[in-house]
Parts: structure tokens; C-alpha cells; sequence
């Protein structure tokens, strides 16, 4: 509808990943006396969520209020005559009208919650005054307009929108002056007359409050299922798009996440290179040592990769023990170092495993976007055909094209030329150097 927007995840990245706290504002089940549902924390984001609606609700009371009072100088004229009485009353409900026609020009440009809440006090208890100024100017024994006085209270709780407190304080307070000036200063009012207005009134604040709280409670529960629906529908597009064990983004999602950078990239004319990399003798360790070995592994080396990236590169799990790193504006100078940075650092680890230190390797294949990728599919197959280039060479190195698709260059602990012999990997020296093919 009509109402602002409210970010419920907690943070800017727009995971939605903190859909605890929403969920931990329940604590407080009911406000105003037992009156009211609560939402704890969730109160102000629930006033301004509906601060839009609130204040054209408002606006309509006030069109009325507006409506009525002109549409009553009719009356006074039939009941007071052409006489200074009457003037007098038609000055007071012209300063009245400006002051409401002033009211709704303000209320349009109202942004805040406190100030929408106070304003619409205070002009509540201004139309309170104007009643009693009204009251005041009509003959004693004129007392017809207290029947019609008691829909102004049911109006304040019913179409005024505002904490259930200001809205009992004004209708209250209305109530008060009515009955004051019917009691001092209509000596002719019948008993019986009397009575049955102080017991409408009583009537209509008791009816008006507990309407009002039954309705703000239900608008309240209407909230709370919305931010929990939210922040469901957030969990399950987290869950459908990071990889629960890893951490790393999903296949799905990292390959939508692919083709939105290819489109930018070559809008703009950027760079964009990804490395597929893939564990070297998974399988050996998971059928050694178990699955939950494996399942330490893939975390571990998720850990490794993502400290090597920045906070616009992508990192996904494609399945299994394979994973690729996308580096938006990104030349393959670059993605080399860090494809390089990340063997060099997953070769040195050591993960503790009852009692057995665990050591994996992994091989990698670099490529970047070309003029003649029609998709993300050809790019990911480029360089899925280095990494496997990167195994046939002997594991636990890179594997980089070079200036065109289709020449490579490999970088590894024992580099050699893409496609020579792998008894070769013996003999080459320890430092990562570059050979092209």
C-alpha cells in the first residue's frame, strides 16, 4: 500500500541474514494496560510503516471536521439572527477552519512519527476549544448541539490515527469541556437531558477506546505476520542461495550472478575474469578419512578463499569440491596473483584430524571474457578446460590463458609447459615461474 518500506535484515547487504532480531522483538506481549498487542523493538518501524496511511486517514477527519463546522453556520444564523452573537461565532469558526485547512497542508509533508503524533493532539484539543467557544456563544437555553457532540470523541478514536493514548487523552479532554459547558452554563437543561448526554459520553469513550484497541491490535498482528512472512522469505533465499556448509554462494545463484556482471562488463567495456578451482585428491581423503573430514575440508579452503577476495568478487560452489572465484574489472595479471595467492596458501595447510594432519592441494584454471563468449557457458568452459589442464600437468598449480583463448600459461609449485611430459614435474625448481604454450 501506501506505507514506507522497512528494512527488516539488519544489515546492507541485503542477505537478510538477521532475521533473528525480528523474530526476538516478540518479547513483550501486550501495552497501554493490557489494551494493546506489543511489538517491543518493532514499534517504531510499525508507526512508520504506516505513518502515510495514518496521516490521510487523519486528513479525512479533518475534511469533515472542516465540513461540518461551515456547513453549521446555517444553523447558528437560524438560531442567533443577524447578531454580534453571530458574528462572533462565525469568526471563531473561520480561525477554526484556517487552523484545520492549515493542518492539512502539514500533514502532507509530515516525515516523523513524534511529530505526526503530537500534531494531531494538538489539533485535536484546538477543536475541544473550539466547541466550548462555540457553546459559549450560544444562548442558554440552546442545548440541541449536545447530541450531535458526542460523534467528535468516536471520531478521535475511530478515524483520527494516533497512539491509543493521545487519541484517549483528546477525546477525553473533549468530553470534559462538552459536559463542563453543559453543566455551568446550561441551568435550563432538563435533568433527564443532562443525564443522558453524561451517560453518552461515558458510552462513547468506553465504546471508542475499546473499538480503537481492537483495531490498532489487529493492524498490530497484521504487522507482525508481515515481518515475519519477510523475514521467512528472506531464510529461504538465503538458503536457496548460500551454500550452508561453505558459506559461498550456490551454482544457481553464482551463475545469475555471472551473466548480470557479463552483461555490465561489456556495456562498459570492463574486465572480468573467474577462476574455477578444484580440490586435488578429495575423494582419496573423504574415502580415508570419512565425509565429516571432507565436509572440514571444503570449509577450510571456502575460509582460505574468501579471505583472499574483495568485497566485489563472487565466490561459488559449483558442486562438490569444485568452486569458482568471479573478479569483476579484473585483468588476468591480476586473477593470476590471487589464483596463485590461494594455491600457494591451501598448499600450506594443515587441518588437525584425529590426530592425523590432513593436506589437500588444489589446481586452477583462469580465463577471462572474450568477444566471442555468446554466454557465461563458453567462459566457464574455457576455464574448466584450464583447471583440467592444471590436473593433467600434475595437480596443485594454475593455469592462466594467455593474450587469446586457447594459449595458456601455467604457474605452480613445479610449473611446467601446458602439455608436457608430468615426469617432468620432478625436475622443475620449487619457485612458481610463468611458461606459455
Amino acid at each position: 500500500g501506501r506505507g514506507r518500506g522497512v528494512d527488516l535484515s539488519g544489515s546492507g547487504d541485503g542477505s537478510g541474514t538477521s532475521a533473528g532480531p525480528v523474530l526476538e522483538s516478540r518479547g513483550q506481549d501486550s501495552e497501554f494496560f493490557g489494551f494493546l498487542v506489543g511489538l517491543g523493538d518493532l514499534e517504531n518501524e510499525y508507526r512508520l510503516h504506516h505513518l502515510s496511511d495514518d496521516a490521510a486517514q487523519s486528513r479525512i477527519a479533518y475534511f469533515l471536521w472542516l465540513v461540518s463546522s461551515i456547513t453549521l453556520v446555517y444553523f447558528d444564523y437560524l438560531v442567533l439572527g443577524p447578531t454580534r452573537a453571530f458574528a462572533t461565532m462565525v469568526a471563531v469558526r473561520v480561525i477554526f477552519a484556517c487552523a484545520l485547512i492549515g493542518s492539512l497542508l502539514i500533514f502532507r509533508h509530515i516525515s516523523t512519527v513524534r511529530h505526526y503524533d503530537w500534531m494531531t493532539l494538538g489539533v485535536s484539543l484546538v477543536m475541544a476549544a473550539f466547541v466550548y467557544s462555540i457553546n459559549a456563544s450560544r444562548p442558554p437555553d440552546y442545548f440541541a448541539n449536545f447530541v450531535l457532540d458526542i460523534l467528535f470523541p468516536l471520531s478521535m478514536y475511530l478515524v483520527v490515527r494516533n497512539r491509543l493514548l493521545f487519541c484517549t487523552i483528546a477525546a477525553c479532554a473533549f468530553s470534559a469541556v462538552d459536559l463542563f459547558s453543559l453543566i455551568a452554563d446550561r441551568h435550563a437543561v432538563p435533568p433527564m437531558f443532562r443525564n443522558v448526554v453524561i451517560a453518552s459520553h461515558v458510552l462513547a469513550n468506553i465504546m471508542g477506546f475499546l473499538v480503537a484497541a481492537e483495531i490498532n491490535s489487529f493492524r498490530r498482528r497484521a504487522y507482525r505476520l508481515y515481518c515475519d512472512e519477510i523475514s521467512s522469505r528472506r531464510l529461504i533465499e538465503r538458503i536457496a542461495s548460500v551454500d550452508d556448509l561453505t558459506g559461498s554462494v550456490t551454482r544457481r545463484s553464482f551463475l545469475e550472478a555471472l551473466d548480470h556482471e557479463m552483461l555490465r562488463s561489456r556495456r562498459f567495456g570492463r574486465s572480468l575474469t573467474i577462476i574455477v578451482m578444484d580440490l586435488d585428491g578429495f575423494k582419496k581423503i573423504n574415502d580415508s578419512h570419512g565425509h565429516y573430514a571432507g565436509d572440514e575440508l571444503l570449509r577450510h579452503f571456502a575460509s582460505t578463499v574468501t579471505s583472499q577476495k574483495r568485497e566485489i568478487d563472487v565466490f561459488g560452489r559449483l558442486g562438490g569440491e569444485e568452486f569458482c572465484l568471479m573478479l569483476p574489472e579484473t585483468s588476468l595479471d591480476g586473477a593470476a596473483l590471487v589464483a596463485e595467492r590461494v594455491r600457494e596458501t591451501w598448499a600450506s595447510f594443515e587441518l588437525p584430524f584425529d590426530g592425523v594432519p590432513l593436506r589437500s592441494t588444489v589446481s586452477l584454471g583462469v580465463a577471462t571474457l572474450a568477444a566471442t563468449d555468446d554466454s557465461y557457458h563458453s567462459l566457464l568452459r574455457r576455464a574448466d578446460g584450464l583447471l583440467y589442464d592444471a590436473k593433467h600437468l600434475g595437480r596443485n598449480r594454475v593455469v592462466i590463458e594467455s593474450g587469446s583463448p586457447g594459449t595458456k600459461v601455467t604457474i605452480g609449485s613445479h610449473a611446467v609447459v601446458a602439455g608436457a611430459d608430468e615426469s617432468s614435474d620432478e625436475t622443475t625448481g620449487a619457485s612458481p615461474r610463468f611458461s606459455s604454450n
